[in-house]
């Protein structure tokens, strides 16, 4: 518990600040987190008895975060080279041994850990444009830095509702199979420390002007958005540990696990709470 509260009130100003510094400094969190969770996939589909294609999971995967910073997002090429690289590579390797695993595992690879995580990219930059960055009143604060403190901190409220109404007032098993400590307490936790997160957000925004706010019902849908997928992100990666049986994707943080166990819950996050921003909110997005 201590290590986890340590790492976590060290962590948060590191992400914080690189969110707040603009778009590229984002995209270069993305990458550590979408590259290190690459490299975190790969040794869990090993273990599995598969041999990974490591480096062209976690070239793709940073791909994502490049195409999101440099190019718009324009994804579909990167999509079709995770599905058809790994094909390829099994091809010239001349053995048809583990063709239909190993290839399936490694497209899913970054998918799930580059082309997620490169949604909050997108997220950063939105209302960099031109026809949006005209439309804005003002020229601050930021919306692309105001919406993606929004996610990131919803993410976090979600993780600390679920887990400390979780140990108190956990009861009944929310999915025993797939973790079996988490609770429907913990998961109703999790939906209202989000919504709160949501208000203060919100609150503390109009009120000091020092970043970007949605409307009052936008911010508790948003909490609702992120709230759900984020505790369905922390349950799928559940399974995939699960499948293989391991505990952590890895040791990085202490009290946390790997990379992928600190930021499950914005892998799903991030692209759900974009394309919900793209609907929403489309001046900001180009729409």
């Amino acid at each position: 518990m201590i290590a986890r509260v340590i790492v976590g009130l060290l962590g948060a100003p590191v992400v914080l600040a690189l969110l707040v510094a603009g778009k590229i400094p984002s995209a270069i969190l993305c990458a550590i987190i979408a590259g290190v969770s690459a490299l975190e996939y790969s040794r869990i589909s090993s273990i599995s008895g598969n041999t990974p294609l490591t480096a062209v999971t976690v070239a793709l995967s940073l791909g994502f975060v490049a195409d999101a910073a440099v190019g718009g997002g324009q994804t579909v090429p990167l999509v079709a080279a995770s599905v058809l690289l790994p094909l390829a590579l099994q091809v010239l390797s001349g053995s048809p041994q583990d063709a239909m695993r190993r290839t399936a595992q490694a497209a899913f690879g970054p998918l799930y850990t580059g082309f997620t995580v490169s949604r909050l990219v997108l997220i950063r930059a939105a209302g960099a444009g031109g026809a949006a960055a005209a439309s804005l009143a003002q020229p601050a604060p930021d919306p692309g830095m105001g919406l993606a403190l929004l996610v990131v901190v919803l993410v976090w409220m979600c993780d600390m509702g679920a887990f400390f109404i979780g140990c108190r007032l956990g009861r009944r098993r929310l999915a025993p199979a797939l973790s079996p400590k988490k609770s429907v307490e913990g998961c109703i936790g999790g939906y209202v420390w989000a919504v709160a997160g949501a208000l203060a957000f919100k609150a503390l925004g109009d009120a000091t002007g020092l970043w970007y706010t949605v409307s009052w019902p936008l911010s508790v849908a948003s909490a609702v958005v992120v709230a759900t997928s984020g505790q369905v992100g922390d349950l799928a990666e559940s399974a995939l540990k699960r499948d293989v049986g391991v505990k952590d994707s890895g040791s990085l943080f202490p009290g946390h696990g790997g990379m992928l166990d600190r930021f499950d819950s914005l892998v799903f996050a991030a692209p759900a709470a974009y394309y919900f921003f793209v609907r929403a909110l489309p001046n900001l997005f180009g729409g």
